[in-house]
């Protein structure tokens, strides 16, 4: 078992590379970001109108079951847009629910867990 692998999430996808603006083809299939590797999209990559989650302005969260034991879990994650206001400003939040009932939460705040794209 390798140290990282990748979660397949192209069930929840929901957004195209349209979203990134220009062309952004080689952002889809298997990647290695700063040495990790990473899944955007379909394993094939070819799936280019469906292969990023999108959640601007959207409520409704996303739950991603990992059902196995993980040590830690890194995301591939981006702020299309500032957002208003003072920064850091806290844009999202990840719900970590874990063995024997222990729920962790985890802010995410603009410029520190996740930066602004070209930004």
């Amino acid at each position: 078992m390798a140290a990282y692998e990748p979660l397949d999430l192209s069930r929840w996808c929901n957004a195209g590379v349209e979203l990134l603006g220009g062309d952004e083809r080689d952002a889809v299939g298997s990647l290695s970001l700063r040495g990790l590797p990473f899944l955007v999209g379909a394993d094939e990559g070819d799936a280019k109108d469906r292969c990023f989650i999108a959640l601007a302005g959207s409520e409704d969260p996303v739950t991603v079951p990992i059902d196995r034991p993980a040590h830690s879990v890194v995301f591939a994650h981006l702020l299309l847009e500032a957002s208003e206001g003072q920064s850091p400003a806290k844009v999202a939040e990840y719900v970590f629910h874990l063995s024997g009932g222990v729920e962790e939460r985890v802010p995410i705040r603009e410029r520190f867990e996740i930066g602004v794209r070209g930004g």
